[in-house]
């Protein structure tokens, strides 16, 4: 049996296509040894509205402008909105969580969902137009003491997000994006000011 042309061409495109809209997570680990206590790093790391990629005063690659919403904000519980300047530009909310236990601090931007989004959106006068599926930034910061006395905090980054669409064909420039914001944070970290 011979098929036309046009079928075949419908059915390789079909093929593509759906391949393409698979859902693909991206995920990306670094970990440092820092000579800072972790309040130091903890205001450097949630001090968001400092953030673009150029211009201010912490460096956070591709971003264009950063703010953080006054929305419902306190210490450890916070909305943000990023604008990204990138192959595709994005804007999106991300409710960001500090958690202190111990000699443990851990903090974790978590993109909101559409419905939230959607809420912000109003409130803020911002969109909510994320090229991600999800997204996930987490620092943990753990003191490290010897003989009772400080000694190094390790601060490790992770990162996750879940594409799909098109801009799955692009997961490796993601993860290019990641080892770039990696070293932007360790720089402005070792840039900022020890807390006294």
């Amino acid at each position: 049996m011979h098929l036309p042309a046009y079928l075949l061409m419908t059915f390789f495109s079909l093929l593509f296509f759906s391949s393409v809209a698979e859902a693909k997570s991206v995920s990306y680990h670094k970990s440092w040894q820092v000579k800072k206590r972790a309040d130091a790093i903890v205001e450097v790391l949630t001090d968001y509205n400092r953030y673009c990629d150029s211009g201010c005063r912490y460096r956070y690659p591709s971003v264009k402008q950063a703010l953080i919403l006054p929305y419902k904000r306190t210490n450890t519980s916070f909305y943000v909105w990023t604008f990204v300047e990138d192959v595709k530009d994005s804007e999106w909310f991300s409710h960001v969580t500090v958690k202190k236990s111990g000699n443990r601090t851990v903090i974790q931007f978590s993109m909101v969902s559409e419905k939230q989004g959607e809420t912000l959106e109003r409130i803020s006068k911002r969109p909510h137009d994320p090229v991600f599926d999800s997204c996930v930034t987490r620092y943990e910061i753990t003191e490290i003491f010897q003989e009772g006395r400080f000694l190094l905090s390790k601060l490790s980054f992770s990162a996750k997000v879940t594409i799909s669409g098109l801009i799955a064909l692009f997961s490796g420039a993601v993860e290019d994006g990641f080892a770039d914001t990696g070293k932007a944070i360790i720089e402005n970290v070792q840039k900022g000011r020890e807390k006294r």
